[in-house]
This record gives structure tokens, sequence and C-alpha cells, in this order.
């Protein structure tokens, strides 16, 4: 299990006042709310970072061409009824 840290956060009143609504619409404490919150953003965050690393010095065209050339070795077949705009 995870160690427990406590972390002093200083916000605005406005935005403390919006988390404790947000958390009683929620069902849930303010407290899991800001870890929810805290957890999606970081997440979010370390995929454009791995992303932008993995990217970088790439040309546009030539991730075009990547991911053209990935598209080719898929077989043309038809879309399934359920899949169709």
């Amino acid at each position: 299990m995870n160690k427990i840290n406590a972390v002093l956060v200083r916000m605005p009143a406005d935005l403390k006042r919006r988390l404790q609504t947000q958390a009683q619409r929620q069902r849930v404490s303010v407290n899991q709310l800001i870890t929810y919150s805290l957890t999606r953003q970081i997440a979010t965050l370390e995929a454009f970072s791995y992303l932008e690393q993995r990217l970088e010095g790439k040309s546009a065209r030539k991730i075009r061409e990547d991911f053209d050339r990935v598209l080719r070795k898929v077989k043309n077949s038809e879309v399934p009824k359920w899949d169709q705009i």
C-alpha cells in the first residue's frame, strides 16, 4: 500500500467552494475529489510528455509516412454496420 502524505494547498475561496459543491454532487469527500482530479490530470500530462518524447525531432511528414506505412498493413475489409457513421 502506498504511504499517505498530507499536503497543505492554498487556493482561492471560490475554488474551494466549487470543489465542495462538486464533491457533494458526486457524493464523495473533497479529499477524494481532489485526489481523483489530480490523478487524472497527472496521467494526462504524463501521456503528453511521453508523446512529446517519442515525436521529438520527427517531422510531420515523417510521422505521416510512418502512419501510412502502418495503415497499409491493415487488410481492406468492409466496415461493420455497427461501426459505420
